[in-house]
């Protein structure tokens, strides 16, 4: 089983098995668990402890012995009741109720019963523990290239609608034509959705909290930084759309809004790369 620690950026694992104390505890310590400067809980212990104390058992305690699928239950009950994220792993037929109630069940594809594979959200096809760790930094990656796209497409665009909104109002001529406009979605846009879709880890990933299973891709922060950006772009490309126009032609014009908004895209693939870390911190040529 994992759990998050009290730091939420950290995933505790947590050992529920069927073994005796004394056995448990060594193995764990072992399997680099624990420290081996505790000892295992046991099921009879579990079953002695009110909602309240269990509450705060689970919270010290890394392993649990002598335990029945029921106070498998209990423990992933109470670990979820103080809003942890828990995913449960298990091979055998006794496993499958607490695959079945976690976040997220992990079967066993190799060794495991036919019952916890069917009971289980994933299954680790070579056996191997560690696969879980890599599975949780691809799946990290995924989501936050999701976001990186999603973040600079929506940014850009609003960033459009703004700087023609503004024109119009203001009773200017369009500073865009229909074929600039096209090329900025299809010549600007495109690779820099490809680039940032295929953003390499950073390698503050795992240091990262577990996102709540509700969160969708758009969060306020996000909202806050592309109305920003929005205003900022469309500021800048009218504000030398304007100048321009005094001194120039208007085709003339229209080529220097053009390109000042192509640049600020550019500047934007950049800064979608992360919501943290500058791109002095991640390198200017990490993802080339």
């Amino acid at each position: 089983m994992h759990r998050t620690r009290p730091d939420p950026a950290l995933i505790a694992l947590v050992m529920l098995t069927g073994d005796n104390a004394v056995t448990a505890a060594a193995i764990a310590e072992q399997a680099g668990i624990t420290d081996g400067s505790g000892e295992a809980a046991t099921g009879r212990q579990i079953e002695e402890l009110s909602e309240e104390e269990l509450a705060d058992r689970v919270t010290k305690v890394d392993v649990f012995a002598r335990v029945s699928p029921s106070h498998k239950i209990k423990i992933m009950g109470a670990l979820r009741g103080q809003g942890q994220i828990v995913a449960m792993t298990g091979d055998g037929i006794n496993d499958a109720p607490a695959l079945k109630g976690a976040d997220i069940g992990v079967a066993m594809g190799r060794k495991g019963s036919e019952v916890a594979r069917e009971a289980a959200d994933m299954i680790l096809t070579d056996d191997n523990f560690a696969t879980i760790v890599n599975a949780i930094e691809e799946g990290r990656v995924i989501f936050s290239n999701l976001r990186r796209v999603v973040f600079f497409l929506v940014a850009t665009s609003a960033a459009e609608i703004v700087t023609l909104s503004g024109a119009l109002l203001a009773g200017l001529p369009l500073p865009l034509t229909a074929i600039m406009i096209l090329w900025i979605n299809l010549v600007t846009d495109g690779p820099s959705d490809v680039s940032l879709g295929i953003e390499p880890k950073h390698r503050d990933v795992l240091k990262q909290p577990p996102r709540s299973p509700d969160e969708g891709i758009f969060d306020w922060p996000m909202i806050r930084r592309v109305l920003l950006l929005a205003l900022l772009v469309a500021a800048g490309t009218l504000g030398l759309y304007v100048y321009s126009l005094q001194r120039v032609p208007l085709a003339h014009a229209q080529t220097v809004a053009f390109t000042t908004l192509a640049a600020f895209q550019w500047f934007q693939a950049f800064n979608a790369r992360s919501q943290y870390l500058s791109i002095f911190s991640l390198g200017v040529t990490s993802n080339r």
